[in-house]
């Protein structure tokens, strides 16, 4: 009799297990549709799948008395992530009956591994141990146990869609009796199921085994939640099964409810507690900055460049707006913060540029050396609450205000302050001193102007003295070496500096009154060497007007440009052109120089903003002292060139060929007295009456030009170009009538002078 009543018991629980009560209270609530959710800790029996997706820790604990008849139902489960793309997880169930003289139980411990294999797709599988014991009497009637395997793959197609599978006792879960009698207790089975998130926060779902199950679920500020599900046979044997059920979530504990009714026996009430251990939904992964060490000098170049490369990873379910700020201590005032969106259970970098404030030269503490540890915090708001990580990145050392090294000497455009009010009233006051001389002498052009200034710089007491620690010589060969450079105002305060400093000066000089400079870097072995070299303004289609040999100049970018050894301040501008160009061509040929234009060098390594200071000019006395030997020298170039264009002045074409080279070079007073003696030789000298004419107009004395250029005309009555320069006078004298009669007169005699002098016949006609 008592084994037809263990008979009888066995089977009565074969129907219960049928019912499939094992699942976790949330996936009951949901009618069990819940293998392409598998988002918490009952995934590890549903879809193990689903367990490298939680990127959290749960553990779970359930206890039920099912159906009101006894049994006892509990489950304990657990997952723990290992990476960004692996997680384990683990399940114990226990379910057992007992009514003092008969009793019965089954415990499942279920082990299982889920594997992300990429954003939108997961595996899982598991393995679980059976062991089945009935009893009597509280005596053992012997035991049965067996070992099964489950495997799941989830699937993302699109945001907000997931679908599962899972097949569970791939081979059929057998147990093994004390009286070696094998048995199938859990048959294999395959469950497919699809997963929607038609809004944030609701949730629908459906799977399909032997039954249909359907499932709702709405999520209500994070903290609340509230489901239903149904579930039916699919061939119509039962009718169906209901359950309702919600949640409520704090922090990191969530309870769940659920009521689950059963088409013979009385509802089932469930309740779940589960506890989250989730240091963060965003969690900083890594973070590096780019440039080691860091250069106080270069701060305005770490701001145009992505510094900081951050790794975030969002275990969330759904996109969180974050912000990332670094510090770096003393080169940030404040953190320096981005904001971004991270998509859903991603891992993305981000890398962005670092802003410092703009006083960071001029600090108190700025022209120190500091070992600094930064610091990466990232925040986000989830769950109403505003949550924060932080990470202390490896220490970098941070370098004061002068240091640099040389590894790309483009680095030295960060120091040509080129707007620093030091070097705009030193520059501009010097050349406005001397601005007639530079006017007369040298029609402003910038050769005039960057004598002046370097004759100005000596006279100021600028000296060239090594750096006895890191000379120039010795570091160029060594890129890792830090050198120190001065700003131009701290040169013009203490007034010796390196070979660089006297370059960092000189340039920014010179930029600032609008002359384009290169830096000439010299990498010869042992003997390394930093200079300069300006623009000159000159076309060099006129090469010929300034140079009578290509030693003294550098044609480079289809510009001519004056080389000068910065390193002889104090000398006269001319030895250290002459210096600076044999420098040049020297280096050059052996392959050992390159030049760095200062414009485009400063485009990228950003001057920034340096303390305020004051600066005297030079003394006059001491300044023309240098300058007058320069002048004097320029001075007779000029007429070594013009005698040479002339070939003789002892002749009118001679003296004629001299004015017209002084006449090139706007050296007007020079060009005037050639002309002067050209008409003493040969007053009928048509061409040099009509050049006369010209250098007179240019001078502001249109009446007498006037007389010199009819004159020329008279003698050769068919040249046009005496008519042009004619037109051009009366053009200038506000006679418009008679200057558009000679141009077009002009025209008749050379139609190629058609567009010379345009403006005139514009003028005449619009005047009419």
């Amino acid at each position: 009799m008592r084994k037809i009543w263990i008979g009888v018991l066995l089977l009565a629980l074969g129907i219960l297990m049928a019912w499939r009560a094992e699942a976790q209270v949330r996936a009951i609530g949901l009618g069990e549709a819940f293998v392409a959710v598998a988002d918490d800790a009952s995934a590890v029996r549903r879809n193990p799948a689903g367990i490298p997706l939680l990127q959290r820790q749960e553990y779970a604990f359930s206890y039920s008395d099912l159906f009101g008849i006894g049994l006892k139902n509990s489950v304990l489960a657990g997952v723990l992530p290992i990476g960004d793309n692996h997680a384990v997880g683990f399940d114990y169930l226990h379910r057992g009956l007992d009514d003092g003289e008969l009793s019965w139980k089954r415990d499942v411990v279920t082990l299982s591994y889920g594997y992300r294999i990429h954003n939108t797709v997961s595996l899982g599988m598991s393995a679980k141990y059976v062991l089945m014991e009935p009893g009597l009497d509280g005596r053992s009637m012997g035991k049965a146990s067996g070992f099964g395997m489950d495997v799941g793959v989830l699937v993302s197609p699109m945001r907000r869609l997931q679908l599962g599978l899972n097949v569970h006792d791939v081979t059929g879960t057998s147990v093994r009796h004390d009286s070696d009698v094998s048995e199938e207790v859990l048959p294999r089975g395959v469950v497919g199921g699809i997963a929607f998130e038609p809004l944030d926060g609701w949730l629908v779902g459906m799977d399909v085994d032997d039954r249909v199950h359907l499932g709702s679920e709405y999520w209500i500020l994070d903290n609340l939640a509230l489901r239903g599900g149904m579930q039916r046979d699919l061939d119509g044997s039962t009718s169906w099964i209901y359950s309702i059920g919600g949640s409520v979530r704090y922090r990191f504990a969530q309870l769940d409810y659920a009521f689950q009714t059963h088409p013979f026996l009385t509802a089932t009430h469930q309740f779940s507690m589960s506890l989250f251990y989730h240091p963060a939904f965003v969690t900083i992964k890594d973070a590096v900055l780019r440039e080691r060490p860091l250069f106080r000098s270069l701060y305005r170049y770490y701001e145009d460049r992505e510094m900081v490369d951050v790794v975030l990873r969002n275990s969330a379910h759904e996109a969180l707006p974050v912000t990332v700020s670094i510090d770096v201590p003393t080169m940030t005032e404040t953190p320096y913060e981005e904001t971004c969106v991270l998509p859903a259970q991603t891992t993305k970098t981000i890398s962005f540029p670092i802003a410092f404030s703009d006083t960071l030269l001029v600090s108190k503490t700025s022209g120190y050396d500091n070992f600094v540890q930064p610091t990466v915090r990232v925040s986000y708001l989830k769950e109403g609450t505003r949550k924060a990580q932080t990470k202390k990145l490896e220490s970098v050392y941070v370098l004061g205000r002068g240091k640099i090294s040389w590894d790309v000497s483009e680095k030295i455009a960060a120091f040509i302050t080129t707007e620093d009010p030091a070097v705009a009233q030193f520059a501009r006051g010097i050349v406005e001193r001397y601005g007639e001389m530079l006017e007369t002498r040298f029609h402003r052009s910038n050769i005039g102007k960057a004598m002046v200034v370097f004759d100005a710089l000596g006279a100021y007491g600028i000296r060239y003295n090594p750096d006895k620690r890191t000379p120039y010589v010795g570091i160029a060969e060594d890129k890792s070496v830090l050198d120190d450079v001065k700003y131009p105002a701290e040169l013009l305060e203490q007034k010796i500096g390196d070979c660089d400093d006297a370059v960092v000066l000189y340039a920014a000089l010179l930029e600032n009154l609008g002359i384009d400079t290169a830096v000439l870097d010299v990498f010869a072995p042992e003997a390394g060497h930093i200079y300069l070299m300006f623009d000159s303004g000159w076309n060099p289609v006129s090469v010929s007007d300034y140079f009578t040999s290509e030693s003294e100049y550098v044609l480079w970018e289809n510009r001519i440009w004056i080389p000068v050894e910065t390193t002889m301040l104090g000398a006269s501008f001319t030895a250290a052109w002459r210096n600076g160009a044999q420098e040049y061509h020297r280096r050059k040929a052996e392959g050992m120089l390159r030049e760095i234009a200062v414009r485009d060098a400063s485009a990228v390594y950003r001057p920034g903003r340096v303390k305020r200071m004051a600066v005297n000019l030079p003394e006059r006395e001491m300044v023309e002292g240098l300058l007058s030997e320069d002048a004097a020298m320029f001075e007779q170039r000029i007429e070594r060139i013009a005698l040479s264009q002339a070939l003789s002045l002892e002749s009118a074409e001679g003296c004629y060929w001299a004015g017209a080279y002084y006449l090139r070079i706007h050296r007007l007073d020079k060009a005037l007295e050639m002309m002067d003696r050209a008409l003493e030789k040969t007053p009928d000298f048509a061409d040099a009456l009509n050049a006369k004419g010209v250098i007179l107009t240019r001078k502001g004395n249109v009446e007498e030009a006037l007389t010199f250029c009819q004159e020329a005309l008279r003698l050769h009555p068919q040249d046009a170009g005496f008519r042009m320069n004619i037109a051009l006078i009366y053009y200038l004298q506000n006679k418009r009538t008679e200057a558009i009669r000679e141009y077009e007169r002009a025209l008749e005699l050379d139609p190629s002078q058609e567009g010379v002098f345009e403006f005139i016949k514009g003028k005449a006609v619009e005047e009419k």
